[in-house]
């Protein structure tokens, strides 16, 4: 199910990331934007999607100090030393 609900999520993130050049011409004229306004929502997009990785990166890093830290307070079946 885990596997499932990434396939999915990775669909939907990287299609719309990937087609925005595609619907470029749609958006500029449903918003009646320049050309540079409507490259900057792609260049956001984009962006955001690639900083995702180092913010779910440090906030792996952090759960595993506190957890490390912490070996009592964890829901584990398995001794941690």
């Amino acid at each position: 199910m885990v596997v499932l609900a990434s396939f999915l999520n990775h669909v939907v993130v990287d299609g719309i990331t990937f087609t925005f050049g595609i619907m470029f011409v749609v958006f500029q004229q449903q918003f009646e934007s320049s050309k540079a306004q409507t490259a900057m929502v792609g260049s956001l997009l984009a962006g955001w999607y690639l900083m995702s990785g180092e913010v779910c990166f440090m906030s792996c890093v952090h759960a595993s100090q506190w957890w490390l830290l912490h070996p009592e307070k964890s829901i584990c079946f398995f001794p941690l030393t």
